[in-house]
């Protein structure tokens, strides 16, 4: 299993006490009201976070350039992965290279994240937080925020990211099985350590994870997960999945742009 710095706070109680989501309304949206297939890869670029803890940073960063994709009809950003991951910790009240938490997360993309050139990636830990960082972070925001419940996990991950509302963070105790390109099953037994990431999108039988750890790592910096993995992985108590929306409404839905078929991606 691949070595990583500590990123994802495994065991937090905030995260625990975040509200959880009304599933009756996320599953309003059926399989008929979606696209088939959304492919991420039109819009993410995958990140390698190198000896630093900021996972959780990562994801949250993808999230926030999903919503902006979908809502401005196709438009990317990069926005800022270190800043993502020091304003989680600031909520958090973590201080150091110590990993954050979700619930920090949250908190911290409801008062934005700034693009990537104000506070540029670095591959060790950043302190300081620049000035120009603050003051430029309020564009790219969420609105909301909510845990899943079970224990149907997979198909609320599928019908919120299906329907335009935004994308799903998972923190979760990172093991030996979840350790390949494709995941087929989750075993909670034996070492691992709290490892969060970003699920952007998905074919009907699989939900496609990006990764945090660049692209000479499973498929191109991707990986697929059934499921019935997914659901066992976020059936243990300490593993979670946020929800996140740049809207204010989540019983809207929006469309994708134009996006192309997966494909081959999974032959």
């Amino acid at each position: 299993m691949r070595n990583f710095s500590p990123g994802y706070k495994i065991g937090n109680i905030a995260d625990q006490q975040v509200p959880s989501w009304d599933t009756g309304r996320v599953m309003q949206v059926t399989s008929d009201d979606i696209p088939a297939e959304v492919d991420p890869r039109q819009w993410h670029v995958v990140e390698d976070q190198g000896p630093v803890g900021s996972c959780q940073g990562v994801a949250l960063s993808s999230v926030l350039e999903h919503c902006y994709f979908i809502d401005t009809a196709g438009e990317n950003v990069s926005l800022s992965k270190m800043a993502a991951y020091r304003f989680s910790q600031e909520e958090d009240g973590i201080k150091g290279d110590t990993g954050s938490t979700l619930s920090g997360g949250a908190a911290a993309a409801k008062k934005g994240v700034c693009e990537e050139r104000f506070f540029p990636y670095a591959e060790e830990y950043q302190r300081k937080i620049p000035s120009i960082a603050r003051s430029n972070r309020s564009k790219f925001r969420i609105e909301v925020a909510q845990k899943l419940s079970g224990p149907d996990y997979s198909e609320q991950v599928r019908r919120w990211i299906g329907s335009g509302k935004g994308s799903v963070v998972i923190g979760v105790k990172w093991t030996k099985s979840m350790d390949q390109d494709r995941i087929s099953k989750y075993v909670y037994r034996g070492s691992g350590g709290g490892h969060a990431v970003a699920i952007t999108g998905y074919t009907k039988d699989e939900l496609v994870i990006c990764q945090s750890w660049g692209d000479r790592i499973f498929d191109g910096g991707y990986q697929y997960i059934t499921d019935n993995a997914l659901n066992e992985c976020l059936g243990y108590g300490w593993n979670l999945a946020m929800a996140y929306s740049d809207l204010k409404d989540i019983e809207l839905m929006r469309e994708y742009p134009s996006f192309n078929k997966i494909g081959d991606m999974f032959s």
